[in-house]
C-alpha cells in the first residue's frame, strides 16, 4: 500500500494546512490627517484600510498571503496632506500578527512583528 504525500489534501503542503485565515495588523495613529495603509507582497500593492487620525484599529489582509511572499512591507500614507511611512521588509509566520505605531511625524513612525 502506498503512502500518500503528508500535509493536508492531496498534493498540499503541509504549511498551507496551518496558515491563518487572516494576519492581523494593529494600527494606532497619532497622526492629525487619516491615513491609508497598504501592503505590498509579491511587488503587488493591496490596500488594508483608512486610519482615522487620533484613533487605533485593526486591520487585517489574507494569511495566504504569508505563504507566497518571501517579505513584506506596510506603507501608510496620509490624506490631504503630505508624508508617508514605509516599513522595512519582513516576514511573518502563522499565530504572528503586526503592529504599526504612526506618529505625529509620518518618517518617525515604527512598526513590529509579535
Amino acid at each position: 500500500m502506498a503512502g500518500g504525500p503528508a500535509g493536508g489534501a492531496a498534493g498540499e503542503p503541509a504549511e498551507a494546512a496551518r496558515l491563518p485565515e487572516f494576519v492581523f495588523v494593529t494600527v494606532e495613529n497619532r497622526h492629525s490627517s487619516d491615513v491609508v495603509v497598504t501592503l505590498v507582497h509579491n511587488g503587488q500593492s493591496s490596500r488594508l484600510g483608512l486610519v482615522p487620525g487620533s484613533s487605533s484599529t485593526t486591520l487585517q489582509f489574507p494569511g495566504r498571503y504569508i505563504a507566497s511572499a518571501a517579505s513584506l512591507q506596510l506603507s501608510a500614507r496620509a490624506i490631504g496632506g503630505n508624508g508617508s511611512y514605509t516599513t522595512g521588509q519582513f516576514v511573518v509566520q502563522p499565530g504572528q500578527g503586526v503592529t504599526l505605531s504612526l506618529e505625529s511625524q509620518l518618517p518617525r513612525s515604527s512598526f513590529s512583528v509579535f
